[in-house]
């Protein structure tokens, strides 16, 4: 007998799990076939877990692509609204007595820094694919990101300033935090 919703009783029999006497829930599975509970710090993902520190490292990632994206989106129209500064005053420098041979020198260096302005974009794209990655626990995100990591230590270094110490420090967190995670990524 169960006790029915509103109070009644049912003689109706409680279905029994053909291999033990746990009870059979709505969905046809047995109590006794729930998954076992996750260890600390980690979040569910199929059948592997997922450490917490991964999702911190992700988040960074995507953090650092957004500036990336943003400044060299700006650097790039920038560069494209002098150019068409420039190219609007082609008669003035006619006029000044500016050669085409000069003015062709002028354009390729606005090709060199538009070039020098995409690094950051490339940048921001390859930092949004790894931390895309890393949420999906990719054997080679582990590596990007890893290299990312040593690369702006390396570049924080070369040109030392007061933003150096919170860069080596944000990535020396990450480099630990994918050291003691490079199992789950195997």
């Amino acid at each position: 007998m169960t006790l029915a919703a509103g109070g009644s009783v049912s003689a109706a029999p409680t279905p029994v799990h053909p291999e033990g006497n746990s009870e059979l829930r709505p969905n046809g599975h047995s109590s006794a076939m729930n998954p076992p509970p996750m260890a600390g710090g980690a979040v569910g993902m199929g059948s592997r877990s997922m450490p917490g520190d991964v999702i911190v490292i992700a988040v960074l990632l995507f953090v650092s692509a957004a500036f990336s994206l943003v400044v060299g989106g700006l650097m790039v129209m920038g560069i494209m609204a002098a150019g068409a500064m420039m190219a609007q005053s082609s008669a003035e420098l006619a006029q000044a007595g500016i050669t085409s041979k000069e003015a062709g020198a002028v354009a390729g260096v606005g090709a060199i820094v538009m070039i020098i302005a995409c690094i950051p974009l490339v940048i921001g794209a390859g930092q949004l694919t790894v931390g895309v990655g890393m949420l999906k626990m990719k054997k080679w995100a582990w590596y990007g990101a890893f290299g990312l990591a040593v690369l702006t230590i390396l570049s924080s270094l070369a040109r030392f300033n007061i933003f150096s110490f919170v860069a080596i420090s944000i990535n020396g967190y990450v480099i630990k935090a994918l050291i003691q995670t490079r199992e789950a990524f195997e």
